[in-house]
């Protein structure tokens, strides 16, 4: 059963046994640090993961993505003749002593990361294209979470068991509970973690079988 964040906070504050305005104004925070906490522990969840397409440049060696929010590339593909050619990624200096030590223009076979601004991610590819290739990347970034804007997100309906426990025991540091109490807590959120890693490795295997 899924949770929205006005029944999260609700129940937070019963389960809390505290409605204090303190409490009640730290929650939204709160509710944040479980969240990071989980992403943490549980890096692969799909909504981690999206894809930005577009076109590269001729004879113009960087691509500037949209995406603000990239954490991680996952891979970088070009659709060549109707077929996908996945580039390799190397370093920055790599990339610059292979496109002055070699081949200029051609089709691109290695990218680097040069630098992430609120801009975009600006990325190096060698050699330099020689046409205007179709690019798609994808990256991991770091999801929207639940707010009073974001009523729910792929935790909170696919694993609000997880997001509900780790909000409680980061409610018990807050609230300063006693450490047998923050330690049962953290018990809880373990084995609940420990059940979602598995359902996502489950997953990830079937996607990659197919």
């Amino acid at each position: 059963m899924s949770i929205t964040y006005d029944a999260l906070v609700t129940d937070l504050q019963e389960w809390a046994e505290d409605d204090s305005a303190e409490f009640v104004t730290s929650i939204p925070d709160i509710i944040t640090r479980s969240e990071d906490r989980i992403h943490l522990d549980c890096p692969n969840l799909i909504s981690y993961r999206t894809v930005e397409s577009g076109n590269l440049s001729s004879s113009t060696s960087t691509y500037t993505t949209t995406a603000t929010d990239i954490l991680s590339i996952r891979y970088i593909r070009l659709t060549v003749s109707s077929a996908y050619v996945f580039v390799e990624q190397r370093s920055e200096g790599y990339l610059e002593d292979f496109t002055l030590g070699t081949v200029t223009k051609g089709q691109p076979q290695f990218y680097a990361q040069v630098s992430a601004t609120t801009s975009g991610t600006t990325l190096l590819f060698g050699p330099s294209p020689d046409d205007a290739y179709t690019i798609d990347i994808k990256y991991k970034r770091r999801p929207a979470g639940l707010s009073s804007s974001v009523s729910t997100t792929y935790l909170s309906i696919l694993f609000p068991d997880v997001l509900f426990k780790a909000a409680m025991y980061e409610s018990a540091i807050f609230l300063n509970r006693e450490d047998t109490t923050k330690q049962i807590l953290l018990g809880e959120f373990t084995t609940e973690v420990g059940k979602m890693k598995q359902e996502v490795q489950r997953n990830l295997m079937e996607e990659d079988a197919v």
